[in-house]
């Protein structure tokens, strides 16, 4: 890889690198605050204030990514949002209705973190669209929603729905019924 091949991967996902520069940060500092609240240890000398150091969830992991996203790509997610449910407003049953609806849930997760828009997006693919293209994409998405959000309820009708569904030598069918199982 050349020299200018990698300044110009750089440029292209400087804001990765900050939203990792904000997480480094964040790490040493919650690191130098736990390590504050601790006495010194010589080796035999075993703390014993009880006191445990936090480590982030992977759902606040993400929160702060988000939020270190840059906001102009938070402004252009919502513009496109409004652009496509405008579309969607102008003709609702259009037959790339699944496909904007699907983009608006991508942009709702990844962009946003509003696993909820997201869910209700997807859900209307599963529901109204049963021979579409995403339908199938949506199922997993949803799923992602539904875990994030921790909605037992949700994942619950969505595995019902993939048993229901799909054959029952399909990949998802078998995939759902495990899943209900565990649940």
């Amino acid at each position: 890889m050349s020299k200018e091949e990698l300044l110009q991967g750089l440029r292209k996902n400087w804001y990765l690198i900050a939203a990792l520069a904000v997480f480094a940060a964040l790490a040493a500092v919650k690191l130098l605050m736990g390590s504050s609240e601790t006495p010194s240890q010589t080796p035999g000398n075993v703390a014993t204030t009880g006191t445990v150091t936090k480590l982030p969830s992977a759902q606040e992991s993400l929160n702060a990514l988000q939020s270190a996203t840059k906001p102009d790509e938070q402004a252009k997610a919502r513009t496109q949002i409004e652009e496509y449910q405008q579309k969607l407003k102008a003709e609702p049953g259009a037959e790339d209705t699944p496909a904007y609806l699907m983009a608006m849930g991508n942009l709702y997760r990844q962009k946003l973190g509003d696993y909820a828009k997201a869910a209700s997006c997807y859900e209307r693919i599963i529901m109204e669209f049963p021979d579409s293209a995403d339908r199938r994409q949506a199922f997993l998405q949803l799923e992602a929603c539904y875990l994030t959000q921790k909605d037992r309820t949700g994942l619950k009708w969505l595995y019902n729905r993939m048993v229901e569904e799909f054959p029952e030598d399909a990949q998802e069918h078998l995939y759902a019924k495990e899943k209900l199982d565990e649940l």
